[in-house]
């Protein structure tokens, strides 16, 4: 036998050896477990639906990595102090972090429901790997906690308030123009998001009022 078939069958030899052990890792890779609504309730210190105000974060590849958000409260549901300006800081890239999305000073930014850490005055470290849930405006003017929300395991007494609307905000919004046909199906699939040609939107979610009413069952009496 050549050198060259030689080293041929020994690379080979050595692919059918590894191959097993790389699908077996695979397989043994645990799932990624969602933390629970509840869980998220017992562990915050607020508890609040919040209206961004402004954001101020340094940027690395254009990847937040610390700096500060400043949200107003508007619905406080779980509290051992008066809130009414909230700043969140974090910081680092690595790892679980609560960055909120980009917001400039007088832009009206986006709701959300708030689970955070009291860390000194008003400021706060958000929980992780989920610190807040996107709340959206219904054209009835109710606070809506808009669905998907698939990075967090929901009670059953809130999914059975799930309901259709129709909502005002632009963060029930997303810009569709370079999402391909496929990427589009797979969003409206489910019924949650409408195809409005540039735009997907938002149309399902959870009465606030249904979610306070959880809530305050939940908490200590």
């Amino acid at each position: 036998m050549t050198y060259s078939k030689y080293k041929y069958l020994v690379a080979f030899l050595l692919l059918m050896l590894l191959s097993p052990v790389a699908i077996s890792a695979e397989e043994e890779t645990p799932p990624v477990i969602k933390p629970t609504f509840d869980s998220l309730l017992e562990s915050a210190d607020l508890v609040a639906l919040a209206q961004l105000n402004y954001t101020r974060y340094e940027r690395i590849r254009g990847f937040p990595s610390g700096g500060e958000a400043w949200l107003q409260a508007i619905l406080i549901y779980k509290s051992a102090i008066e809130v009414d300006t909230i700043v969140v800081y974090d910081q680092g890239l690595k790892g679980d972090h609560c960055y909120f999305p980009p917001t400039d000073l007088w832009q009206e930014g986006d709701r959300f429901l708030v689970f955070l850490k009291h860390e000194e005055n008003m400021m706060y470290r958000g929980l992780t790997p989920v610190c807040y849930l996107p709340v959206s405006v219904a054209s009835n003017n109710q606070y809506i906690l808009r669905l998907p929300a698939d990075n967090i395991q929901l009670p059953a007494a809130l999914l059975q308030q799930v309901k259709n609307y129709k909502f005002l905000d632009a963060g029930s919004r997303i810009d569709a123009t370079d999402l391909n046909r496929p990427e589009r199906a797979e969003l409206v699939l489910d019924n949650t998001m409408i195809d409005e040609g540039d735009t997907l939107v938002y149309t399902q979610g959870i009465p606030i009022s249904a979610v306070r009413q959880y809530i305050r069952s939940q908490l200590p009496k």
